[in-house]
């Protein structure tokens, strides 16, 4: 079956970058939504900086299969707030690019 993406299915293969970056992305992002975190400036900002720098680098690494693209998913979803954050604009690019539609990029 073609997906029109490229894109293999993959299952127990070996930990991507992808894998590394979101297991770190949501150990993250949990420990921020967590009862443990500290929402004061001189430790949330920091944390919310390298959560951010996360998001993008996950956004800018192509997925190398279906799984892969499916991580990126969940990220830009954002536990249910995909309305517009930065992460999802990453990720409407990039389908932008691998679907050959240019024509439907938003302005």
């Amino acid at each position: 079956m073609n997906n029109g993406l490229n894109l293999k299915p993959v299952l127990n293969a070996e930990e991507s970058e992808l894998d590394r970056l979101y297991s770190k992305w949501l150990c993250l992002r949990d420990f921020l939504n967590s009862d443990e975190s500290d929402m004061e400036s001189v430790t949330w900002d920091p944390d919310m900086a390298r959560l951010s720098a996360l998001e993008k680098r996950i956004a800018e690494t192509p997925p190398i299969s279906v799984r892969e693209f499916a991580l990126k998913v969940l990220v830009a979803d954002d536990d249910g707030d995909m309305s517009v954050n930065q992460s999802q604009l990453w990720l409407v690019q990039e389908a932008v690019k691998l679907s050959g539609h240019a024509d439907r990029a938003h302005q």
